[in-house]
């Protein structure tokens, strides 16, 4: 299994639900990367739902994560592959912010990836990384670790 989150929770929990959360922020609408995404998914979905349900949430994973926790207030862990850079990362540290607050406990996992953000390295042989960070106040701070 290539998704190491999901391999955790089935190994781990007694009780699950399957969620993938979408931002539509995050795509740029018919393009390759968008076709071949949704219909990975679908692919997905169509695999999993023989044997369980995959709760697909569409749009802004705070608000979405919210409604699940008032209508599951018991709901109390949660397994994710997490996102090193980018939008991803950034999205990550949200949720995490709120599953804290919540008292919700967080596993997570690196997804499985062909190299990882430390491992590009420039020709001096020095890792290049940017550090995304939301603050309290919601802004982005962005700066280079060497």
């Amino acid at each position: 299994m290539d998704n190491k989150a999901l391999y955790h929770a089935l190994n781990n929990s007694e009780q699950l639900i399957l969620i993938f959360q979408i931002n539509p922020d995050q795509f740029i609408c018919n393009s390759y990367n968008h076709r071949a995404f949704f219909s990975s998914l679908r692919h997905l979905k169509e695999q999993v739902d023989t044997s369980a349900h995959l709760q697909v949430f569409w749009g802004d994973p705070l608000i979405s994560f919210r409604k699940l926790k008032n209508k599951l207030p018991e709901w109390n862990s949660i397994y994710f592959n997490s996102d090193e850079t980018g939008y991803g990362n950034i999205r990550d540290q949200q949720v995490q912010q709120f599953f804290d607050e919540e008292q919700i406990k967080s596993f997570i996992y690196q997804d499985a990836y062909l190299h990882g953000s430390q491992e590009i390295k420039k020709i001096t042989m020095i890792i290049i990384k940017y550090s995304l960070r939301i603050t309290k106040n919601g802004l982005k701070e962005k700066k280079k670790v060497l």
